[in-house]
């Protein structure tokens, strides 16, 4: 009651907001403030990233999940292969130098870090592919499968893809 009534201050211009940009009339108190193609991204493949963690934590979800304001989502048409990238050795460490960190070795995950993430595709990326396909059919037949070795093989392919050095892969894991 306190909120709507601190917002009937602002009824009338509350009431003309996004109707010229979506042909869209929302009660004059709603937050929603944009078109219904909006809440499509939702459903759409997408990877969600949390919003503050201490490891690489993307997921997948081809299941049109909503998600909370403690996570971004990307909509893209290339999951696995993103997937690979950004939970690759190598993004942490491009995280831990740009994120801002927080207490206990967290990092934020939010958009304006994580869209400073150079992405490459080369020759590999098929492969990095359907390695991140192995690693989640693995996980959905069994939740503590081991896939480390998959997960070292896209970290080697992640680095070849980005032309690292020896000495370079060398200060990423060290």
């Amino acid at each position: 009651p306190a909120v709507y009534e601190h917002l009937l201050k602002f009824k009338k211009e509350l009431s003309n907001r996004n109707k010229e940009e979506t042909g869209v009339r929302y009660e004059w108190y709603a937050l929603q403030r944009w078109g219904a193609e909006y809440w499509e991204e939702f459903e759409k493949p997408k990877i969600v990233i949390p919003a503050i963690t201490n490891q690489v934590q993307y997921a997948p979800d081809f299941d049109g999940h909503l998600t909370n304001d403690k996570t971004s989502i990307c909509v893209t048409d290339e999951v696995e292969y993103l997937l690979g990238l950004l939970n690759s050795r190598l993004f942490w460490w491009f995280i831990q130098k740009t994120a801002a960190s927080k207490q206990g070795g967290f990092y934020e995950f939010k958009p304006m870090y994580v869209s400073q993430i150079p992405i490459a595709k080369g020759d590999d990326s098929k492969q990095i592919s359907a390695l991140v396909e192995r690693i989640l059919a693995a996980k959905r037949a069994e939740p503590q499968a081991d896939v480390s070795e998959w997960e070292r093989e896209i970290d080697r392919l992640v680095y070849r893809l980005y032309g690292l050095t020896e000495e370079e892969i060398a200060m990423v894991e060290g």
